[in-house]
């Protein structure tokens, strides 16, 4: 099963969707920017993507770096869980 969160607008998202589908594939395509994000969700994503360490880290360097950085991007990401615009590239899900 493959499950792609795309966005017709952009232009990434478009090919590799089109690439899926000329190898044959029939992915369960959700729109993310009409059907939004759960914060579960994401966090899945992040887990499967191996991108919770990453984060973690990133934040733990920022603190050490800048507070004033660290807390952009703590609320970066944050907005992230609420406003569908900052996720702007397609992710897929292999399964």
């Amino acid at each position: 099963m493959i499950v792609i969160h795309h966005n017709p607008d952009c232009g990434t998202s478009r090919n590799v969707l089109r690439v899926i589908e000329a190898a044959g594939y029939k992915p369960i395509v959700i729109e993310y920017l009409k059907e939004g994000w759960t914060k579960p969700q994401l966090l899945g994503l992040f887990a499967a993507a191996n991108l919770i360490k990453d984060i973690i880290t990133l934040l733990h360097d920022l603190y050490r770096y800048s507070f004033t950085i660290l807390i952009y991007m703590i609320f970066f990401l944050h907005t992230i869980f609420f406003n569908n615009i900052h996720v702007d590239r397609c992710l897929i899900v292999l399964g």
